[in-house]
């Protein structure tokens, strides 16, 4: 039935800090320039027949590509198998299908879409895919900055000077060290831990 959604392997080809924005919209630009800001490669596409972005049409930092579907074969001719991030940003349908094929061809990192609709919400958790619903979005950042209005900040990006990265550790000589044992830059602050898919937040 090609319902089971099976994960491609990961690809070795990924390109670090590489993400490709589907959208046409001012929330599209304002993340591809946030992107670029902070170093990342940034690609944006549209379908055929949709809206152009006046503002990037003449930026070679930002390049806008057309595709022609969201098939396997549509997505490779604009690199998509190599990008590290996909951010979907169109009609749920469309979402979908662009998250489908990522998942199934490209073993893509980072997959994030903005949900139009709240009932689809299950088809895109089904692809571990990163939703953001805008109807309760807001509510969600409010509340984080009445509760940890540091930590919020911190993300949200208003404090100069600082910024949010995630570091994965390789080092095996670092197995069963303590973090506070741990010899890291005096202005570092660890916000979370991921090991083995759990998420933990350090006390």
């Amino acid at each position: 039935m090609k319902e089971d959604h099976s994960p491609a392997k990961p690809n070795a080809l990924t390109a670090p800090q590489n993400v490709v924005i589907f959208g046409t919209d001012s929330q599209s630009t304002a993340l591809a320039h946030t992107l670029f800001s902070h170093g990342w490669q940034v690609k944006l596409a549209q379908p055929r027949g949709g809206s152009t972005l006046s503002s990037l049409e003449n930026s070679r930092k930002i390049p806008v590509q057309v595709v022609d579907g969201f098939d396997r074969k549509a997505l490779e001719q604009i690199q998509c198998q190599t990008a590290t991030a996909i951010v979907t940003l169109l009609s749920d349908r469309e979402n979908l299908d662009i998250c489908e094929t990522a998942f199934e061809h490209f073993a893509t990192q980072t997959l994030v879409a903005r949900l139009n609709d709240r009932s689809n919400f299950s088809a895109f958790q089904d692809l571990n895919v990163l939703v953001v619903d805008p109807s309760t979005a807001i509510i969600g950042l409010l509340d984080h900055f009445v509760r940890a209005p540091e930590a919020a900040s911190l993300l949200m990006g208003f404090q100069r000077g600082r910024d949010v990265a995630d570091v994965t550790v390789r080092n095996p000589d670092l197995d069963g060290i303590s973090l506070r044992d741990l010899r890291l830059p005096f202005d570092w602050v660890i916000i979370a831990i991921r090991r083995r898919g759990t998420l933990s937040v350090p006390v």
